[in-house]
């Protein structure tokens, strides 16, 4: 098996192996490895290289020297790295060795994941973006022959950056956005979706007037720099903003398919949303399991496993599980959501701090088994339809204690699953 190395153009060409730079030589030689990252896995024709590095201007030892070039690369990289198919050179290199094409992979999935979980795609977005290191082939930058694929690389890199400010703005983040985007116009002022995320986000952050401000700053810029007005995308969204048009308000942020909209409730482990989901028109609670809890190994290993259980379980005193999913960092929990509901009739599932999963009726925490840990972390139901209470012990059993449901299908799951 070949040792691993990293093959790098999103800032200047780098290859790494055993996270030590490779001499790559001089100018050429090194434009003739970044031409080969850039099309690794694929064959490059010696033609192709020629004129790449040489232009029209190819003296008569071009081929000549172009195979010193790819020798000494071979040296540097070993000879398994670089290989001779007709009619040139390919490079060898795994699916995650090139930045480019992991940069690129991240984007795509992200684009799949924006519209039913925008917090995932920021997540992929965030990744993806932290591969680059400066301008795409930063060093070789002058280069003709890498002006068309850096030119693409950087494009890519500004619209990866427009959809994670989108994901942000369906997430609700539009006050922290703002920085960002009067950087991002500074930086880009010809790139009108920039100005459009600023409106907006300085729109939701109930500072309409230097939206209406800024609108006039985006109008100056583009007819100083283009000798024309903004496009119609911009001045619509201008018009929009003077009427205060309702349907510029956030709606709710996206969560794998649910519009998480207020915080209703919050707890040591957790923070419980009111939500909807769309497809059904149904609202629900989403509970999100706090990073501290989610990412404990015993909390991974059993969550999904006994997420299913307690899906299943069906009693009119048992909080219905609609759905449950788990991701770095976090896990989630759909559930009914009852405003309003009695503690004494309705139930949620509960975190404990080893962590465990109840079920209980009651606003004080009664456990049906020994099997629930000497401190835990109990739940119940109150006013909004949401797990609040939190005690961090179990209260001692006595004649006032509310009776705990005993449904013999379901004891062993109902009374707690740990964790």
């Amino acid at each position: 098996m070949r040792p691993a190395m990293d093959f790098l153009v999103l800032g200047p060409v780098v290859v790494l192996a055993a996270g030590e730079p490779v001499r790559l030589g001089g100018p050429k030689q090194r434009l003739v490895m970044a031409v080969l990252i850039l099309g690794a896995n694929r064959v490059v024709s010696a033609e192709r290289l020629i004129e790449q590095v040489w232009g029209d201007a190819a003296p008569e030892t071009a081929r000549g020297t172009l195979q010193a070039y790819i020798s000494r690369l071979r040296k540097a990289l070993g000879s398994e790295r670089i290989e001779a198919r007709a009619p040139g050179y390919v490079l060898q290199a795994e699916r995650d060795e090139v930045d480019a094409d992991r940069f690129e992979r991240l984007v795509v999935d992200s684009q799949r994941r924006l519209e039913s979980d925008p917090q995932a795609a920021v997540r992929l977005l965030d990744t993806a973006l932290s591969i680059w290191r400066g301008a795409a082939v930063e060093d070789l930058a002058t280069e003709p022959a890498l002006r068309a694929q850096a030119a693409r690389l950087d494009e890519l890199r500004l619209t990866a950056i427009g959809r994670r400010v989108e994901a942000k703005l369906a997430l609700g983040r539009h006050q922290e956005l703002v920085p960002e985007l009067e950087r991002l116009v500074r930086e880009h002022p010809l790139r009108e979706p920039f100005w459009a995320a600023l409106l907006l986000a300085l729109y939701r952050s109930d500072r309409k007037a230097e939206a209406l401000a800024t609108f006039e700053r985006a109008r100056g810029t583009v007819g100083e720099q283009l000798g024309v007005d903004p496009s119609e995308m911009l001045r619509r969204l201008h018009e929009r903003i003077l009427r205060q048009d309702p349907e510029l308000d956030q709606k709710g942020r996206r969560l794998r398919g649910y519009e998480v909209h207020e915080r209703i409730g919050e707890g040591a482990n957790a923070t419980v949303y009111h939500a909807i989901q769309p497809t059904l028109k149904r609202e629900v609670a989403v509970k999100v399991i706090h990073r501290r809890l989610a990412n404990q190994p015993e909390f991974v290993r059993r969550f999904e496993q006994e997420a299913q259980i307690i899906a299943r379980l069906e009693h009119p005193h048992i909080v219905p599980l609609y759905d449950y999913w788990r991701e770095p960092d976090s896990a989630y929990l759909a559930m009914r959501y009852l405003p309003g509901a009695p503690t004494a009739r309705a139930s949620s599932i509960v975190t404990s701090a080893r962590p465990t999963f109840c079920l209980t009726t009651t606003e004080t925490h009664t456990c049906p088994t020994s099997a629930l840990p000497s401190r835990c972390l109990g739940a119940a139901v109150r006013g909004a339809g949401l797990a609040t209470m939190l005690t961090t012990s179990p209260p001692s059993r006595s004649a006032a204690s509310p009776r705990p449901l005993r449904p013999t299908s379901i004891a062993s799951a109902w009374s707690c699953m740990r964790l």
